[in-house]
């Protein structure tokens, strides 16, 4: 049965992701920092079939509570014809009813590899006027918002966040 045709349910260290798509989500947590406190990484991957297109491609639901401290997006090559554009969305749980109920994080500070750039990656640490604070079981999703017509053909957002 082929990935697209699947739908994925992965628990890492308590984070779910669910996706109908080719896209796959990671929780790595890199070790403890500061005063106990933990910090890890989130990616969620998009691949060619998805790449494509606009729309929310997975979601992820977070099982603890959490503070995003920095946003990166690799792609395997420059987007050509339009820039590729990667929102990050959420919504409570008990307010989840499908991809279209979870709104934007991110501001007008969207996560981009521009036509023009000089390396296809993208990283921000001071996340201007993003929504940083993920409650436990917050939905998390990955939304391609503007989408090239050649180019990438895979896309990898990473959030790092902190857990107090």
């Amino acid at each position: 049965m082929r990935l697209k045709q699947l739908i994925l349910l992965i628990f890492v260290l308590g984070l779910a992701l669910v996706a109908d798509h080719p896209a796959v989500a990671s929780n790595i947590v890199q070790g403890g920092g500061s005063s106990g406190t933990q910090v890890g990484q989130v990616t969620l991957i998009v691949g060619s079939s998805d790449i494509a297109s606009v729309g929310t491609k997975a979601c992820s639901v977070a099982e603890n509570a959490f503070t995003i401290t920095k946003a990166e997006l690799i792609a395997n090559a420059l987007p050509t014809g339009a820039n590729l554009v990667v929102d990050v969305l959420k919504v409570a749980f008990g307010s989840y009813t499908g991809f279209a109920s979870a709104a934007s994080i991110t501001s007008a500070a969207v996560p981009t590899i521009a036509t023009g750039d000089a390396n296809p990656r993208y990283t921000d640490s001071t996340l201007t006027g993003w929504t940083t604070t993920v409650n436990a079981g917050d939905v998390i999703c990955v939304a391609i918002d503007t989408a090239p017509t050649g180019g990438s053909t895979y896309a990898a957002l990473s959030l790092k966040y902190t857990i107090p």
